[in-house]
């Protein structure tokens, strides 16, 4: 193109079709399986919220993430009911970045109600505290849940709150230069039959951050857990031949005399070397498997059953992989285990 051609897009501007310009956005940048991973830590951060809330409203509460889509700037303005509250909250620490979040005026004006059953509506007497009230136990939640996962330090804080009564002439560019959103939010159960709805809508590039810290600490676990390997690419292929060298000298002492020879000597230098790599020994009394729902509901106190027989023996494993099973034994007031087992195969 000549430096004094236009382009097609200052053409269209020139030409007073500037606002289809501006609708255009690019494609998504989360894929389908970030947003299954972002859905699901979202939906395992707001589980801690329902006890505090079911403590507020006097009754049980159930938080449930709500299906996860991307969306347009554009979108999110007319996407809303006519008059909805918007909250305004930022992520600041190991993510950083702007959120929002919405509620229509009908389902704050039903978080009131609630309330006043419950007894709070001495210091709750405006919408804008019951949602700011309500809002203050699931964001803690979820930050505190996504911090740990994550493995950062995360903070979030309210920064406006107000009412919308006309999303066409809501200017979100004063609040965020982003142009695509992941829409999420969750939904409120109180008892049987109330339920109200909270959007949110947060930036590709935060929900980026969420999705890249939780696959470099899914790396790092697999660093950490991978077998001792040398650095010397030949190292390497010399350690194979020894160890397989090592089993096969085992099996052989039991039956007849083995002769020392340079390979002999070859393997125990070799594994003198890989004497003082350490190893994490665990013993595993039992297994089992839990719903979400269920681990979030364990207290001081909860019993949990596992998949052991009492008197079963117990694993012991080396690096995760079963190598032996025992029993447990009491040794000067501490626990111990007697091995009773070699496992030959791995089961």
């Amino acid at each position: 193109m000549k430096e004094n051609e236009l382009s097609p897009d200052e053409i269209k501007a020139l030409l007073g079709l500037k606002e289809e310009v501006t609708k255009t956005v690019p494609n998504s940048s989360i894929s389908n399986k970030e947003k299954e991973v972002l859905h699901e830590l979202f939906s395992l951060s707001l589980g801690g919220s329902c006890q505090t809330l079911s403590k507020d409203f006097n009754q049980e509460v159930e938080v449930t993430a709500l299906k996860l889509t991307t969306i347009t700037k554009e979108e999110f303005l007319n996407g809303n009911l006519p008059t909805y509250y918007m909250v305004i909250s930022e992520f600041s620490g190991g993510v950083n970045g702007r959120y929002f979040l919405t509620i229509s005026a009908a389902d704050a004006e039903n978080l009131k109600v609630l309330l006043v059953h419950s007894g709070q509506t001495d210091s709750l007497n405006k919408e804008e505290q019951v949602i700011e009230a309500v809002l203050q136990p699931i964001l803690q939640s979820v930050i505190k849940t996504l911090g740990t996962i994550l493995n950062v330090e995360l903070y979030q804080h309210i920064t406006g709150l107000d009412v919308v009564t006309n999303p066409s002439t809501t200017n979100l560019d004063s609040f965020t230069e982003e142009h695509s959103f992941v829409k999420s939010g969750f939904s409120i159960k109180v008892g049987v039959d109330k339920e109200v709805i909270f959007n949110s809508y947060i930036p590709e590039r935060t929900a980026k951050q969420v999705v890249n810290l939780l696959v470099n600490q899914e790396n790092l676990q697999e660093v950490e857990e991978m077998p001792f390997q040398s650095m010397d690419p030949l190292a390497n292929n010399e350690n194979k031949k020894v160890d397989a060298g090592v089993e096969s000298n085992i099996q052989s002492v039991q039956f007849s005399n083995f002769n020392a020879s340079e390979t002999t000597d070859f393997s125990t230098n070799n594994l003198n070397m890989l004497l003082d790599i350490p190893l994490q020994v665990t013993v595993e009394l039992g297994r089992t498997k839990r719903m979400v729902k269920e681990v979030l509901e364990i207290s001081q106190g909860s019993i949990i059953e596992l998949d052991k027989l009492a008197g079963e023996p117990v694993d012991i494993l080396v690096n995760n992989k079963l190598i032996a099973v025992g029993e447990v034994v009491v040794i000067d007031e501490n626990f111990g285990v007697r091995v009773t087992e070699i496992v030959s195969k791995l089961r």
